[in-house]
């Protein structure tokens, strides 16, 4: 680059054209998934399995996509722990997905470990986020920025005030090897 251009300009792929990074948009991105937790459909969808009893095929992208949604729609991340949840809310999750997709009784523990897992791993992303922004210098423009959609306002400023509390940074820090 010459300095001639701007020191926020970029020159294309060719090296002719300055181009100013002011007008380079970041792509947004997929997003979230926004399923509707009932469709109103008249019957549940069929569930296919592999020998491992892993759903597979058409219905299994959507279904992993439903889980996700449930988690979001029924299961707060200011919660401590998994166990935390009523078995009324647990019922719920259970109910709603019963009458989307053809499962069995015998899967419930299964689909339950799957979404604490779940819930568990986008908490701790979550959480990772929020302490990696509050270290910068304009922490609370990049913790408002980290605010799910689906997360109401005080239950956003409870979670960040959870994940950066004194008694979190050392339970934290105090299970690392």
């Amino acid at each position: 680059m010459d300095s001639n251009n701007s020191a926020n300009s970029s020159e294309d792929l060719h090296g002719k054209e300055p181009i100013a990074d002011e007008k380079i948009d970041k792509k947004k991105g997929r997003g979230a998934s926004k399923l509707k937790m009932v469709s109103g459909q008249d019957k549940c969808k069929e569930l296919e399995r592999n020998e491992f009893g892993q759903p597979i095929g058409d219905n299994s992208v959507k279904y992993a996509s439903f889980l996700g949604c449930m988690i979001k729609e029924f299961v707060p991340y200011t919660l401590d722990g998994w166990s935390d949840i009523d078995e009324e809310v647990k019922d719920r999750m259970w109910s709603c997905l019963h009458m989307t997709y053809k499962v069995e009784d015998w899967e419930k523990k299964i689909i339950f470990q799957k979404l604490a897992k779940l819930w568990r791993d986008r908490k701790s992303k979550l959480q990772i986020l929020v302490r990696e922004a509050n270290t910068s210098r304009v922490a609370s423009r990049d913790l408002s920025l980290l605010k799910p959609e689906f997360m109401d306002q005080n239950q956003w400023d409870l979670f960040v005030q959870r994940t950066l509390s004194s008694t979190f940074q050392v339970s934290i820090y105090s299970l690392r090897p």
